[in-house]
């Protein structure tokens, strides 16, 4: 690409440096890496959830660290990017749930985040609902769409969440073509908002599903820093 692929590798590159900064900052609180993945066993809902938690750091009280680091950038409160923190949270409820101390780190382009442990029953609850939307997406897909479901959730007054909601998955017919083009089996299954909310059941699915995640106490370490 020439000199455009030059232009692209510098955007690319320039955010790097703080980012690994903003990354080795938080080792220093967790300075003990564990060699060994832990391993998680879990029965809930009838379900048994087994795997391993790898990556982590630990600090002198036992407590640990799982941080995640992404090239992107994840806006500010009032645009964050819910869908790029689904992973981290899952992770976080399962450790949790186990009782497992664990705070939860995701360290992007623009901002850092920092999820403290949960109290195990607040995060079995949570758990929960999930692996029952889990066991109700085995049997036919939910109306729901993770971008969607967040701009919906981000509005309080019901007409603006209607509306942010239908842009976030229609598209708004010149800059974006939606969240429903993003996914073939979206566009398959449900071809336009109208039809993502005609059994009226994605208010509930939103709520269950991600407004947990959204009213999570997340810390920005970026907004610390300005308060300083």
């Amino acid at each position: 690409m020439a000199g455009f692929g030059e232009c692209l590798q510098r955007e690319l590159i320039e955010p790097l440096p703080d980012l690994l900064l903003r990354y080795r900052q938080l080792l220093t609180l967790w300075p003990t890496p564990l060699t060994s993945a832990m391993p998680i066993h879990l029965e809930l809902q009838n379900l048994r959830l087994e795997g391993w938690l790898s990556g982590l750091h630990q600090r002198a009280d036992g407590g640990v660290l799982s941080v995640t680091t992404i090239p992107n950038s994840i806006g500010s409160i009032k645009s964050r990017k819910w869908h790029r923190l689904t992973k981290p949270w899952v992770n976080h409820l399962v450790a949790c749930a186990s009782g497992v101390s664990l705070t939860t780190a995701l360290v992007a382009s623009d901002d850092s985040l920092l999820l403290a442990p949960m109290e195990q029953a607040q995060a079995l609850g949570i758990l929960g609902d999930l692996l029952l939307a889990w066991k109700t997406g085995m049997r036919q897909p939910l109306p729901i769409a993770v971008k969607t479901a967040f701009a919906w959730l981000s509005q309080t007054d019901p007409l603006k969440a209607e509306a942010a909601a239908r842009k976030a998955y229609d598209g708004d017919g010149q800059n974006s073509e939606g969240e429903r083009r993003e996914s073939p089996a979206l566009t398959r299954q449900f071809k336009d908002y109208d039809a993502l909310t005609a059994d009226e059941s994605f208010p509930g699915w939103c709520d269950a599903l991600y407004r947990p995640l959204l009213q999570a106490p997340w810390r920005s370490l970026n907004s610390e820093d300005s308060r300083a």
